[in-house]
């Protein structure tokens, strides 16, 4: 898991346990890669959010 430090057309900048990471590119699940700019064009990610949690699927199966 990580903090959001930034998140912009460059990138989105998240804080881990062992350092800063840029993320260039996302895809969610069932959709197209998208690089950071065009993914937050219609998603909302802010400073200080969390990613990396555990989702309520996360290791149930069906």
């Amino acid at each position: 898991a990580g903090q959001v430090v930034i998140a912009g057309k460059e990138g989105i900048i998240v804080q881990t346990g062992k350092g800063l990471i840029a993320i260039t590119e996302l895809q969610m699940q069932n959709r197209s890669r998208l690089d950071a700019e065009s993914f937050l064009r219609g998603n909302s990610i802010e400073p200080g959010e969390i990613l990396g949690g555990v989702s309520p699927n996360d290791g149930k199966q069906g």
